[in-house]
């Protein structure tokens, strides 16, 4: 039967194998009279009955009992029937690798092994999903794997030494998971609709609902040319249509960033120069202009430690009864990893391939930044352009080739990791561009198809 991977991760709990992904499920569940329900339908109903909403049992795991006087016992109870839900939606019936996050305590993993024993999950191998994202970006320097969950980010500390990765721990940051940033931004979308419509969608259970259950839909319009996210919310009685100042919501999710990053700072002092995170962190609004100078910042594809896992099933798979988490792997002969074929004597695996502009990757090669107003700022296949004041019309050219990614400035002066230069100049991972010193920077990031 076909391999299974499950990444355990509550924002999104994925199932795939070798044709990708199969099935996505929330860490949320609902209990509506004697029945469970689970993932999505329990998501956009959690909302409306918050005292019968759980959204904590795969963070919270344990056997603790449960005082909500309903049939749950405990958190566990919970688990369980969500891992049955993910058989039934992913269609499961043998073998699984489960990547499972590093911040799982020994007792919490027994208790998921416990589990899926009696479920139709059979469970072969277990790896820490940080190292799998190592592997999967083909980290070859002491890096930082950003796993962004429901209610925490979790940074796991990888290191690499003769071609083995290892997981040597993680810091747990609290309070910044995406549910941390919903709630924000929910509340700014709701100032937005008192201020324009005297219309408040979290003083009624179900326009709340709708008010998150629109967030991603909205987010998902986020344009960078624009000042504002036009927001629509339909009630029975009227259309309510409201402006979300840009820079308002973003200014409004500095206090999580700047937690975030405080933690990170310390890390990147420490040596760990390369950061890895997952899409749904680097697409939140703001968030990539606000780290800290990395060296090298890579953001993983969906299917990413899912494929990774795949790809070095033979090196996790336990062959006897007693399963061991896999904290340490060799990282070369994975599928989609550079070979020593693939790489020139500097190194094209540390190119970087786009630029965050506005919050939003642009790649880099044949492309021109190009000096305009700033109600034209935007960035398309051929061009960035950016409010440069009285600067030429055109700032630099940017070329890949075999030797790495440049720019050429021609005889124009510009900031290159707030260092005045000139000319023909290459551009690493991590580097930000700015043309003014005041003005908005590039950062150069690597996307990896994997």
């Amino acid at each position: 039967m076909t391999l299974k991977i499950i990444e355990l991760n509550d924002g999104a709990i994925k199932v795939g194998d070798h044709s990708g992904i199969v099935a996505s499920s929330p860490g949320f569940a609902l209990v509506v009279g004697n029945e469970l329900v689970l993932g999505e339908r329990a998501e956009q109903q959690a909302r409306l009955q918050p005292t019968k909403s759980y959204n904590k049992y795969w963070h919270d795991l344990s056997m603790e009992p449960l005082n909500h006087g309903n049939h749950l016992r405990h958190t566990a109870d919970i688990a369980f029937a969500h891992l049955l839900h993910l058989a039934e939606i992913g269609e499961i019936e043998s073998d699984v690798v489960l990547a499972v996050p590093g911040s799982f305590s020994s007792q919490q993993l027994a208790i998921l092994l416990g589990l899926a024993k009696h479920s139709p999950v059979n469970p072969i191998g277990v790896i820490d999903s940080g190292l799998a994202a190592g592997v999967a970006a083909s980290a070859n320097v002491p890096s930082l794997i950003i796993d962004f969950q429901l209610h925490q980010i979790v940074v796991t500390k990888l290191t690499s030494s003769n071609g083995l990765l290892t997981s040597e721990s993680v810091v747990q940051i609290p309070g910044v998971g995406s549910q941390n940033f919903i709630s924000l931004m929910m509340q700014q979308a709701t100032d937005s609709f008192i201020q324009q419509c005297r219309f408040n969608p979290q003083h009624n259970a179900e326009y709340e609902q709708l008010l998150y259950n629109q967030m991603p839909l909205w987010l998902s319009q986020y344009d960078d040319s624009q000042t504002n996210l036009v927001l629509e919310l339909k009630t029975r009685d009227a259309l309510h249509v409201a402006k979300m100042p840009k820079e308002g919501l973003i200014a409004s999710l500095q206090g999580h960033y700047k937690k975030i990053n405080q933690e990170l700072e310390p890390l990147l002092a420490g040596g760990y120069s390369s950061l890895i995170l997952n899409k749904d962190l680097a697409s939140l609004p703001g968030y990539m202009a606000s780290l800290p100078h990395f060296k090298s910042v890579k953001v993983l594809q969906d299917d990413a430690i899912i494929e990774a896992c795949l790809g070095h099933a033979e090196k996790i798979v336990t062959h006897s009864d007693e399963i061991h988490l896999v904290r340490s792997l060799a990282a070369a002969g994975g599928p989609k990893v550079a070979s020593a074929a693939d790489k020139t004597e500097l190194g094209t695996s540390e190119v970087p391939t786009h630029f965050v502009f506005q919050n939003r990757a642009v790649a880099l090669n044949g492309i021109q930044i190009r000096n305009t107003v700033t109600t034209e700022r935007v960035a398309n296949a051929n061009s960035i352009n950016v409010a440069a004041g009285d600067l030429p019309s055109l700032l630099g050219e940017i070329t890949v080739n075999s030797n790495g990614a440049f720019i050429d400035g021609g005889k124009l002066e510009f900031y290159l990791n707030l260092k005045p230069v000139k000319g023909l100049q290459k551009i690493c991972l991590g580097d930000q561009l700015q043309f003014t010193t005041q003005g908005e920077a590039l950062t150069a990031i690597q996307v990896q198809n994997v």
